[in-house]
């Protein structure tokens, strides 16, 4: 019966994700992982749950990683899967560990052990990912993207937690406080977040994002770069004078030999294409340094057609970008030659005096990247991304859940430009029109800079994640304090 209830809490948790977005899905699928563990007969025991529920929801999460055209694709998710299950191992075997203590000692110690596999993956080196934490389902709702402004994605991941654990509690004892307390702390913030309302509300700027799209995607084909950046240049060359403040041109529409860096060419057919429209150009490039290493940057222009500064990418998709343990993986089928060199922080462009800044590809997953634009003064966001290797799976719709929060959170409009799509421009969290997967498309649209100072979660970022987790942490250590005890007497 556990492994029934673990196999469905991990299909609730997919469920609360694109493409099925069932409201409110985590709350009981993490129920149900609790409950499972806490039945189980040894901690041993509820850590091989654990470790089961991990593979199944993060593979089934991400499963559209076998889309990729390498040969490793199903090896590369087989893997993710894998790093995964210790940390939800850890979180069984401390949530069977803490049955013993009171309501509140074990709630708080099972809620500290959640958040610390998410705040763990977050931070864990080279494989961080941040995909996968349960803050991110509460993207659709108004109100919790507004309260999203004082704690982040990850303070709604602390919410849910304690509503799905007292849910929990209340199906084990039959006692129906735990279940009130849990989740009227889930109403109460969604009250709080009716009132609040944190979106930007400053001067306006007229965006167009240009989705040149690949004549080739996932196949690949000769010269797809130049054909690339060439289908760009055309689009662009649709828009109307004096129409548009900003154009954005995803990750990768430039790149290697069509680098506005390395070719001049390139560079004056954007330097014109600028001028023409009077508009600030932010274009996604990537180029090689020596033999062995490539950046990944957003290039800014000017309206005068100027090539100006540009934001580097700083977190590599592990194997994507950089291979890990290069002696180890180098050598193997459809590894890249190349590893890309990190940047060193944020960057800010200024269109029309407007400071604005950008990440790439999956930093928009990450809060600690977009808050540290917002910490430096960005009254506007692009998130630049390249997802044509994941053919026609969820990881677009994912990602654009991703950035909404980071909208919220941060009280800031957002660019979502992707090269293949889905590219869209997101108000005050909510997304406008969003383009197609695989097709060649314009959005445009207005965003509202912010003016009223940074919000909570971009002065003190995940506050309540981290402090939930020191309250846990203190009473997981007295409990092991008092086992340690009752063992040397």
């Amino acid at each position: 019966m556990s492994v029934v209830l673990t196999l469905l809490a991990a299909g609730l948790l997919v469920a609360a994700f694109p493409p099925f977005g069932v409201p409110f899905a985590a709350v009981l699928g993490l129920a149900l992982l609790v409950v499972a563990l806490r039945r189980v007969a040894t901690s041993r025991r509820a850590a091989g749950l654990g470790a089961l529920f991990g593979i199944v929801f993060v593979g089934a999460l991400m499963v559209w990683i076998r889309n990729l055209n390498v040969g490793l694709a199903d090896v590369a998710w087989v893997l993710l899967a894998a790093v995964h299950a210790p940390f939800f191992a850890l979180f069984g075997w401390v949530t069977h560990f803490a049955r013993s203590e009171s309501r509140l000692a074990g709630g708080a110690i099972t809620v500290a052990a959640w958040l610390g596999v998410f705040a763990a993956l977050r931070w864990l080196p080279t494989f961080a990912l941040e995909w996968a934490d349960p803050g991110y389902t509460m993207a659709p709702f108004e109100a919790a993207r507004d309260a999203a402004a004082l704690f982040g994605a990850t303070g709604w991941t602390v919410i849910l937690a304690v509503a799905s654990v007292g849910l929990a509690f209340t199906v084990e004892t039959r006692d129906r406080q735990p279940a009130i307390f849990g989740l009227g702390a889930l109403a109460l913030v969604l009250v709080l977040g009716v009132a609040l309302d944190p979106g930007a509300a400053g001067a306006e700027l007229r965006v167009a994002i240009v989705q040149g799209n690949s004549p080739c995607p996932q196949v690949g084909c000769a010269n797809e770069r130049e054909r690339i950046t060439q289908q760009h240049l055309d689009l662009t060359a649709e828009l109307e004078p004096g129409a548009h403040d900003l154009v954005v041109w995803a990750e990768s529409s430039a790149g290697f030999a069509t680098d506005p860096r390395l070719n001049e060419d390139v560079a004056a057919a954007i330097g014109a294409e600028a001028r023409r429209l009077d508009a600030a150009f932010l274009i996604g490039s990537d180029r090689p340094v020596e033999d062995q290493w490539f950046v990944n940057a957003n290039v800014f222009f000017s309206p005068a057609g100027e090539m100006l500064n540009e934001y580097r990418k700083q977190h590599p998709v592990p194997f994507g970008e950089r291979v890990p343990w290069r002696a180890v993986f180098g050598d193997l089928p459809g590894m890249r030659v190349r590893d890309m060199l990190s940047g060193e922080g944020p960057t800010l462009f200024l269109v029309d005096d407007v400071p604005v800044g950008s990440v790439i590809s999956f930093e928009g997953a990450f809060g600690r990247y977009a808050r540290a634009h917002a910490d430096l003064g960005a009254e506007l966001l692009v998130v630049a991304t390249n997802e044509s290797s994941y053919g026609r799976g969820a990881a677009a719709d994912q990602l654009i859940w991703m950035t909404r929060m980071r909208s919220a959170e941060l009280g800031l409009d957002v660019v979502h430009a992707a090269i293949t799509g889905a590219s869209t421009i997101i108000v005050d969290g909510v997304p406008g029109e969003v383009s197609a997967l695989y097709e060649p498309a314009i959005v445009t649209g207005t965003v509202r800079v912010r003016d009223a100072g940074p919000t909570p979660y971009t002065m003190f970022g995940d506050w309540l994640s981290g402090m939930m987790m020191v309250i846990g942490g203190a009473f997981l250590t007295l409990q092991m304090v008092r086992v340690a005890e009752r063992r040397m007497r």
